[in-house]
């Protein structure tokens, strides 16, 4: 099965326009529960937590125009999701919100739609978790709208944490309104198979949008980043940074999009990726585009792709560190500044804590 395509198409010969996957293989995979029962009778979600003040939280939701990952995953979430929920965040608060989605040995499969809405001059900060603390192979199939309304400010991290052999297919879009800001973090401690579509639309005039995105390769992990930020009205802006590292055997795509749209004047858009590659056997390709039908807009977009430096390993060595331990702290350093940039302070000891553990 083909799924995230880019929005354009580059050359085939190269092998990054859409990605394919085996779904019926993975389903059926020997520690995977699609083995043990039907889509068919899969029950509402039952490990969903919930924190958080001046939130309504619905037990219902419409599929929203979601730029699918594929048409097959779109049509397994209308018939078989186990969570559908809407929420929305009607007043501002200091304190954090947050939702936890916890897969185990009682549900390791979760199909979901969540819409949420951050209404009109509402400032909020939001932490989305997805955690699986069994060595389950587990699958998500999650289908995630926001809609930032007139002039609300909201910060949300997402955190994918499933076990190795997991599948996890990720769709999120957003839609930014006049004069509000939304910034998406999304934390993929990646699993076997690690794909994502993110789509936002700047839809109201001085909006802004942006996506920071951090990722760190398993075993063997294939990431796929397909990512597309759309610029419709006047002085708009955003900014995409995206950094990780992968080893091993893993593999890496990275595709990001700003596309300018007729009538967005004055808008600006900037967009930097980097990748660490910390083994021989590890691939990294990234494609980043800038896409305009407008003039007077202001872009730039970079992408890299990087080894760590023996002298640089050597100098850390002769402090008396080990190879394993100086290639940990060059990644830490490279992701320094990222890291720093999430406002909660146990997520970021979180990332710290992965790094030293999968770096070995």
């Amino acid at each position: 099965m083909e799924l995230n395509f880019t929005p354009v198409r580059t050359a085939r010969n190269y092998g990054i326009n859409s990605i394919t996957l085996n779904l019926e293989d993975i389903k059926s995979a020997k520690n995977n529960n699609f083995c043990k029962k039907n889509l068919q009778k899969l029950e509402n979600f039952p490990n969903f937590e919930f924190l958080g003040e001046n939130i309504e939280l619905e037990d219902n939701c419409l599929l929203s125009n979601t730029n699918f990952l594929c048409n097959e995953l779109k049509d397994e979430a209308e018939k078989f999701s186990n969570f559908k929920k809407t929420a929305k965040i009607y007043k501002s608060s200091d304190k954090l919100v947050k939702f936890r989605f916890n897969l185990d040995t009682n549900e390791s499969n979760l199909i979901d739609t969540f819409n949420l809405t951050i209404e009109e001059d509402v400032n909020s900060k939001i932490i989305v978790e997805f955690i699986s603390k069994e060595k389950l192979a587990c699958y998500q199939n999650l289908n995630f709208k926001i809609n930032a309304k007139n002039g609300s400010n909201a910060e949300i991290i997402f955190v994918f944490d499933l076990f190795d052999s997991s599948t996890n297919l990720v769709s999120i879009q957003s839609e930014v309104e006049k004069n509000a800001k939304l910034s998406v973090f999304i934390v993929d401690f990646a699993c076997k198979n690690s794909i994502f579509n993110y789509n936002s639309k700047l839809i109201g005039e001085n909006s802004e949008s942006n996506l920071n995105s951090l990722y760190l390769s398993g075993e063997g992990s294939t990431i796929d980043l397909n990512y597309l930020i759309e610029l419709y009205k006047p002085n708009c802006k955003t900014n995409m940074e995206v950094i990780g590292a992968i080893s091993n055997q893993s593999k890496k795509h990275f595709k990001g999009t700003i596309d300018f749209k007729k009538g967005c004047k004055k808008s600006r858009g900037n967009e930097n990726e980097y990748c660490m590659v910390l083994s021989k056997n590890a691939k990294a390709k990234a494609l980043p585009m800038m896409l305009c039908e407008e003039e007077n807009v202001e872009g730039t977009h970079s992408t890299s792709i990087g080894i760590v430096d023996e002298k640089e390993l050597f100098y850390i060595m002769s402090r008396g560190l080990s190879r394993t331990q100086a290639i940990r702290l060059i990644v830490k350093a490279k992701f320094n500044s990222m890291i720093l940039s999430i406002f909660d302070e146990e997520l970021r000891n979180k990332i710290i804590e992965y790094i030293d553990r999968k770096i070995i």
